[in-house]
């Protein structure tokens, strides 16, 4: 990511749904190299969590990472992503890639 936004600086998701249980990097270190990222691109960003972990230590983790801005637990329901809709900062027009 952070070098897709040195080469493309408008282009960024507007919403990240992070599993903290993944193959090649975790979540957790996904989150230490985002927050690495210059204030105007982490601001441009909403992460959610969405994991199977339901831990009260993978929850008190979340909470020291002020990029997150919530906490879900799979599997993701329609309730869910209207609840993250109104939980986005600036209520910004969304662009979803597939």
């Amino acid at each position: 990511m952070k070098e897709n936004s040195k080469e493309n600086p408008g282009e960024y998701p507007d919403i990240i749904l992070l599993d903290i249980s993944m193959y090649d990097m975790s979540g957790w270190e996904f989150l230490k190299e985002f927050e690495k990222l210059e204030e105007n691109y982490q601001s441009k960003i909403t992460i959610f969590i969405l994991t199977n972990s339901i831990s009260d230590k993978d929850r008190d983790i979340a909470e020291q990472f002020t990029s997150i801005q919530e906490f879900f637990c799979k599997p993701l329901t329609i309730p869910m992503i209207r609840n993250m809709i109104t939980l986005i900062p600036g209520k910004r027009k969304i662009t979803i890639q597939v």
